[in-house]
């Protein structure tokens, strides 16, 4: 039997000549010699060949494609002499016709049972798109880290930078304010009030934005934090708001969970100091709860008797610098819902709102059991 008869005969069933050519990846069967024995439909049409001008000619002797890629040979010539099967090999090449191209090759032997004769199958996948597409992610992922991490620094140092002039400022305004209070006219003495009242804000505002970056900057003392005690330092901390406020904080049994302590004292800190904040007319009561997720997580919830928060506000109330109440109404700067948002998704968890009008605020947020469960969440 000649070399034309096999070739004829590599495929040469209809049924294995259309599953042949029905398979989407690039295919070829090629003799002892390289030569090319069959090729599918789509080989051709990624490699833009007739078919007419494949069959029988060397792999390497090809116009386009395969002829570009110089380490194939030393492949194919291992699958032939050695039986050295090989799989998702990536190659990249520039082609004059084609472009810069991705592939991924899969190739292994064939031994005709009649003859004995060696053959190889080779499957070149056109993976370029989706291999540059990831790339691209990754940039832009990596683009948007470094944007975050410059943000983050530019807070932190613009924060404390800021501090030291302020803080000459608002001496300076308060000791005007206790030297000539009542000895100028009432103007005046309103225009120093609305000074000292200003300085203050402006401090807590930069308190905040620092609080705010350095979420992002720590995370290096994650281990094991239980949230009985966290919640002991946190009230302990507000006690002499809740007092002034009339307000009473209880909780259930707390979990111990994986993560930062400093980190979970801001985000029930805030949580709390929210709820104090934006009370209704009777005095706030507040209740801390936790319940096992389905995940092998926790989700906590920080309970609230106060007005409530509008659908509409839910997502928003998370936004940096968001304020429901206009700028001097309430203490508030803005920044303690956004800090806890990223703390919780630091800790590989979500944090939401249930409110109805009138019937206070349930703040939801999960948080993993161990270090296993919180990196498999951030992932």
């Amino acid at each position: 039997m000649d070399s034309t008869d096999e070739q004829r005969r590599s495929v040469g069933d209809p049924y294995l000549k259309a599953v042949f050519d029905t398979v989407g990846e690039p295919l070829l069967i090629l003799d002892g010699q390289l030569r090319v024995e069959a090729a599918n439909r789509a080989f051709y049409r990624t490699f833009r060949l007739a078919a007419d001008g494949v069959e029988g000619i060397r792999l390497f002797e090809l116009p386009e494609g395969p002829a570009a890629i110089p380490e194939l040979r030393g492949l194919l010539a291992s699958v032939l002499e050695e039986d050295a099967a090989f799989e998702g090999y990536e190659i990249e090449y520039d082609s004059e016709r084609l472009g810069h191209r991705i592939l991924h090759l899969n190739a292994r032997q064939l031994r005709r049972t009649e003859s004995g004769s060696i053959h190889v199958l080779l499957a070149l996948n056109d993976v370029t798109e989706r291999v540059e597409a990831e790339r691209e992610v990754r940039r832009q992922r990596q683009a948007l880290a470094r944007s975050n991490e410059e943000l983050e620094q530019f807070a932190y140092v613009a924060s404390h930078d800021l501090q030291e002039p302020l803080r000459m400022v608002s001496s300076y305004v308060q000791l005007l304010q206790r030297r000539y209070e009542g000895e100028l006219d009432e103007d005046a003495d309103e225009f120093i009030h609305y000074a000292v009242d200003g300085a203050l804000r402006m401090k807590r505002l930069i308190n905040d934005l620092l609080a705010y970056s350095r979420v992002g900057r720590s995370g290096d003392d994650f281990g094991s934090v239980d949230l009985e005690q966290v919640y002991a330092d946190v009230v302990e901390n507000l006690h002499l708001r809740i007092e002034e406020v009339g307000g009473r904080v209880q909780r259930g049994t707390l979990p111990v969970v994986h993560g930062s302590p400093s980190q979970l004292r801001h985000l029930f800190e805030n949580l709390l100091q929210n709820a104090l904040e934006h009370r209704g007319e009777a005095p706030p009561r507040i209740r801390v709860e936790a319940a096992p997720e389905g995940d092998g997580g926790w989700r906590m919830t920080v309970r609230d008797n106060g007005p409530g928060i509008p659908p509409e506000d839910r997502e928003r109330v998370f936004e940096i610098f968001r304020r429901l109440k206009p700028a001097g109404e309430g203490s508030g700067s803005g920044i303690g819902l956004a800090i806890c948002r990223k703390v919780v998704s630091r800790h590989g968890g979500r944090i939401w709102i249930e409110s109805g009008p009138g019937e206070g605020a349930a703040f939801h947020f999960t948080l993993p059991r161990d270090r296993s469960s919180a990196e498999g969440a951030r992932t």
